[in-house]
């Protein structure tokens, strides 16, 4: 199975934010939720990706490795899907004139 881009942005959300609470209210989400969304990423991956207590959340090291990673994912994919909305509205494309 691979990540999904819900994923992928609950994970980024948390690692900047270092917060579920607050990143579950960024992200629209209630926090249950986007645990099961870190869980489920975590699971994939084979690997915890925060060290969690009752009053942190803190990146491991394999976290904070991956989350300029993922950061730098998300930021593209978000880009190319607005290009694409864009293009099929018509908003976007090339016009060429003879």
């Amino acid at each position: 199975m691979n990540p999904t881009l819900r994923q992928i942005r609950s994970f980024v959300t948390v690692s900047r934010l270092r917060s579920f609470t607050q990143a579950a209210k960024e992200l629209h989400l209630s926090q249950p939720a986007l645990t099961v969304q870190i869980r489920q990423l975590e699971e994939m991956l084979g690997m915890p990706l925060f060290d969690r207590n009752t009053r942190s959340v803190q990146p491991t090291r394999a976290g904070r490795e991956l989350a300029p990673q993922l950061e730098r994912l998300q930021l593209e994919l978000e880009t190319v899907l607005a290009q694409t909305r864009e293009q099929a509205k018509g908003q976007r494309g090339v016009v060429r004139l003879a």
